[in-house]
């Protein structure tokens, strides 16, 4: 709310100064703008993990933790790598076989042992279902789990990945219970 905030405040700075006024097209721009902020910082979010998970159990005994965790550019690969795999998905929605499909090309990629439960527990993959229509994500989980559910017919991308990743919609609008 509050970067929403601050880039409705900035954007309406400029069009009262232009001596224009805030219309839908602008409002939307400064939606998607935000959008394209949380989904990236998120998706950093997902590839530190990734990073993390690949640090040997001997690192911090001779020390050499930083080597992984400290290189910007090694995380930034993940991070293009995880937007990758995810971009591959092509759509919002997808099935328990695109779910499959992404885990066992993390685990190629990277030995991401387990992606899709990554996502879910940053907020960026969540299931949608059937006797509400809803997508709940992890953040809203009400039985704490953190693995991805197992087994749905649908799961849904945070709505967010559609400016960061160019996934397409399917299926109408996701609606979410906060």
């Amino acid at each position: 709310m509050v970067s929403f905030g601050n880039l409705l405040a900035q954007r309406l700075l400029e069009l009262w100064a232009q001596g224009e006024t805030l219309d839908n097209e602008h409002l939307r721009q400064v939606v998607s703008d935000v959008a394209l902020i949380s989904g990236k910082t998120q998706l950093t979010v997902v590839a530190n993990h990734v990073v993390a998970d690949e640090v040997p159990t001997e690192a911090s005994k001779y020390h050499f933790v930083d080597s992984y965790l400290g290189v910007a550019e090694y995380k930034d690969s993940r991070l293009e790598q995880v937007t990758q795999l995810i971009q591959r998905c092509v759509y919002l929605r997808v099935g328990w076989p695109q779910i499959l499909e992404l885990q066992a090309e993390a685990r190629a990629l990277f030995g991401a042992p387990d992606l899709a439960s990554v996502l879910w527990q940053a907020g960026l993959l969540g299931v949608e279902e059937e006797d509400d229509g809803l997508a709940h994500f992890f953040t809203m989980d009400r039985l704490g789990r953190l693995r991805l559910p197992r087994g749905l017919d649908r799961y849904v991308f945070h709505p967010s990945l559609r400016e960061v990743c160019g996934l397409l919609p399917s299926g109408g609008p996701i609606y979410w219970r906060i």
